[in-house]
């Protein structure tokens, strides 16, 4: 059956597929207002324990967040054992933020943890997998962790045609260039039959000097909408 597939579908050319790629996760063509909730765990080692739920709304216009304002779901209450009631909104991992949302600055969260983990070293590969029905390549960039002892793991599903389905990012003990350690990070994003994300999940581990700082957090779009 496998043999059949790999028959089937083109012989895949890597650095189309990892354009292909970057733009599926960061490039939805067209003007969209989006709608969405989010669950956030926040924990400060010793200092703050707490949860937190927020809607948002925003408007996507070809990949970059133009507007994005998340609204607390219950403001005013604190599961925190400290009284701190501020959990930080983490933005869509989806899209570019622009200038006037609430990123100080463009930038997407993937490829900036990426770019800001991952050393030269390393190498990329396709293979053939499946999404539900769709058969799919699924890209495989693998990297050395910079400045840690650790990797930074990116796979990408995408379609023949150039439509991304899925996206998942694992780094394992690596520091930035501004000196934070990130023991561990998982990210996973799902897109439907078109491309458009769905779900985003996001977990995240690590340390600036000796504060260890924990957050998860679960977001569903609920929304996408053509602007008017």
């Amino acid at each position: 059956m496998l043999l059949t597939l790999l028959a089937l579908l083109p012989e895949p050319d890597l650095k189309l597929l990892e354009a292909q790629a970057a733009a599926g996760l960061t490039e939805q063509p067209g003007c969209f207002d989006v709608q969405g909730d989010v669950s956030v765990f926040y924990r400060v080692e010793g200092v703050i324990r707490d949860t937190e739920r927020f809607t948002f709304e925003g408007r996507v216009e070809d990949g970059v967040w133009t507007s994005l304002t998340p609204t607390v779901v219950d403001p005013g209450k604190t599961n925190s054992s400290m009284g701190f009631g501020d959990i930080p909104f983490v933005p869509p991992m989806y899209g570019m933020l622009g200038d006037g949302t609430v990123s100080e600055g463009p930038g997407n969260l993937l490829a900036t943890i990426v770019a800001g983990t991952r050393d030269e070293v390393g190498s990329t590969t396709v293979r053939l997998d499946h999404v539900g029905t769709s058969e799919v390549y699924v890209l495989l960039e693998a990297f050395e962790a910079r400045q840690g002892r650790g990797d930074v793991v990116q796979r990408v599903w995408i379609t023949p045609e150039g439509v991304v389905r899925h996206a998942q990012l694992k780094v394992a003990h690596a520091r930035t260039d501004d000196g934070v350690r990130l023991r561990a990070l998982y990210a996973d994003q799902a897109m439907d039959e078109a491309g458009q994300p769905t779900e985003e999940s996001l977990g995240l581990k690590l340390r600036a000097g000796p504060i260890w700082m924990f957050l998860t957090q679960e977001l569903n779009y609920t929304s996408w909408t053509p602007c008017t």
